[in-house]
């Protein structure tokens, strides 16, 4: 299609004027996306999501070429068109409320005191009442250290559920207790219309969705796959100083089936639900057990421990060919910390290997270098639990992490092990990648190895 000058500023415009449609960034584009209703002609677009326009837009706010049309973005929804009824339901069905068999709540760092994300996922089937509001409930032992202004998280979705956000908006805090998901990308907030995240007394946090966040009453229910995750960036809470077992509680209430918002008291009822997460604080960065939500998109891996004779040990993981947002392994020169933990089969933590953001060697040289989405760690010494070498790169192709680790400060679990050995590869920003090597082709005392092909 030919190039077109188009601002930021009208296509926020014209997101904000047409019925449940969004301004969107991935990837350097900017786009309207239409999770309902017509744009654009008396037949609209259809498809249950839909593209409506995307544009290269520079941080100036002027682009080049401009795409027109469904199907355009290719992480839009591919699936078979669904029937709808004039509430924009899939025909045929009772909306349900319940909590997703694939929710789940995720920190970057289990590590007593540590500041990390947090994060909540889910997903959504079509069929599924849209949230109204939330509370979540943490235990007084964690510390709320404000949200401040600026960006406090993100609010990401995955159209096409592979593993990858498609389309990502910020939280901007708008002072101690209070912040909002800007879905226009214009850093202000429109009341009333954007979501909100509110911090009371107690450590409650609720999240407010005006018509279920799609910012269109036409809908009461989702109408297509997606994926969501709300994460709270570190800075936000702190974890307790002890050690233990904490209980947090979430309650959530759907839209009123009759006015997509609260309830009017008349009519159908908002459904409502309770979810309950226990999160285990411990002294390093891992979870005890291996936590949903990680990215597991690597199509290729290899895992390769080794113990000889004379007491030398080794470790290598790797996992490549997957598909990552961009800036999934944030930045390890600066402040992204990371942790390499691996689990059995009974899902018991084998071994944990933290290597911290930043730092020099005794050359004088940093172990970390970082070039685009690429990032590297090198050091001979291996001073942190053995870890000499780790490579990470992120995006949509090739994305992938390696990890080598040696010599006296590597504490190996015993061998043989019980498959599978599920690898997790974590940030304390909440970026989590995973690999799971379901047979091993060599299991002894001496020598253990795996691979995904």
């Amino acid at each position: 299609m030919p190039a077109r000058r188009v601002s930021l500023a009208l296509l926020a415009a014209t997101a904000l004027s047409q019925s449940g449609c969004v301004l969107f960034e991935a990837e350097g584009l900017y786009g309207i996306l239409c999770l309902s209703g017509k744009l654009f002609g008396p037949r609209g677009i259809g498809g249950p999501c839909a593209c409506a326009i995307l544009c290269e837009v520079s941080d100036a706010g002027v682009g080049g070429r401009c795409y027109v049309g469904e199907g355009v973005f290719e992480i839009c929804y591919e699936g078979p068109p669904l029937a709808r009824d004039r509430r924009g339901d899939p025909r045929g069905a009772n909306p349900t409320y319940a909590v997703p068999p694939d929710a789940y709540f995720a920190l970057g760092s289990y590590e007593a005191g540590a500041s990390a994300s947090h994060q909540v996922g889910l997903g959504v089937v079509p069929g599924s009442f849209e949230t109204f509001s939330g509370t979540v409930g943490y235990p007084p032992e964690f510390v709320f250290e404000g949200f401040g202004t600026g960006p406090v998280g993100t609010l990401a979705v995955d159209f096409d559920r592979d593993g990858a956000a498609d389309a990502q908006v910020l939280l901007i805090g708008t002072g101690a207790d209070t912040a909002f998901a800007d879905l226009d990308f214009n850093g202000l907030e429109f009341p009333g219309v954007e979501p909100t995240v509110t911090h009371s007394d107690g450590h409650v946090f609720t999240l407010a969705l005006p018509a279920g966040g799609d910012r269109s009453v036409q809908t009461v229910s989702s109408t297509a796959p997606l994926g969501l995750a709300l994460t709270l960036r570190r800075g936000v809470l702190r974890n307790p100083a002890a050690p233990g077992t904490y209980l947090l509680e979430g309650d959530f209430v759907s839209v009123d089936p009759d006015t997509d918002g609260a309830d009017d008291s008349t009519g159908a009822l908002p459904q409502s639900l309770m979810a309950f997460a226990n999160v285990e604080i411990g002294e390093g960065p891992c979870p005890s057990a291996p936590v949903d939500g990680c990215n597991a998109s690597f199509a290729k891996g290899q895992l390769a421990l080794k113990r000889s004779a004379s007491g030398a040990q080794s470790l290598r993981v790797k996992a490549k060919k997957g598909v990552t947002a961009p800036g999934f392994f944030g930045d390890p020169t600066d402040a992204t910390s990371h942790a390499t933990c691996v689990y059995d089969g009974t899902g018991a933590l084998l071994l944990e290997l933290p290597v911290a953001a930043g730092g020099t060697g005794a050359n004088g040289k940093p172990f970390w270098k970082r070039k685009g989405e690429k990032a590297t760690y090198k050091d001979k010494s291996g001073a942190a639990g053995g870890v000499q070498k780790v490579g990470q790169r992120a995006g949509r192709k090739g994305a992938g992490f390696d990890v080598s680790a040696r010599g006296d400060a590597l504490a190996l679990p015993a061998l043989p092990l019980e498959a599978p050995i599920t690898v997790q590869h974590r940030t304390v920003d909440g970026g989590c990648a995973q690999v799971v090597f379901d047979a091993l082709s060599k299991n002894g005392a001496m020598q253990v190895k795996a691979s995904v092909r």
